[in-house]
């Protein structure tokens, strides 16, 4: 048992917005050939800070990583939310939820 930090998951709306916002906001400068630059330049920024945002909010979260022996000798690894009280050597059933391994007491 061992706690270990895991990635949010980051679904890509911040890409999508910021590039969204930056397109906008780049369309208001210049006329012409320089709009439609300031345009797509400001769609990528915009993008690039979106995610970077999107990332930044997400962050890591600790989780903890069970390593569980079977009566049978075979070992699995799955990863829970909190340890819930669990010490190496204590006896738990192992249900499945969602095809996911949860421990339970």
């Amino acid at each position: 048992m061992r706690n270990v930090a895991v990635d949010g998951n980051v679904s890509g709306a911040g890409t999508v917005v910021g590039a969204l916002v930056g397109g906008v906001l780049g369309h208001q400068v210049g006329k012409g050939t320089g709009n439609d630059l300031a345009t797509i330049g400001g769609a990528i920024a915009g993008g690039i800070v979106g995610n970077q945002m999107e990332r930044g909010s997400v962050g890591q979260k600790m989780r903890t990583e069970l390593t569980v022996q079977f009566p049978n000798g075979e070992t699995r690894t799955m990863l829970i939310d909190n340890h819930a009280g669990y010490r190496v050597g204590d006896r738990i059933r192992v249900t499945t939820q969602n095809g996911q391994l949860v421990p339970m007491q």
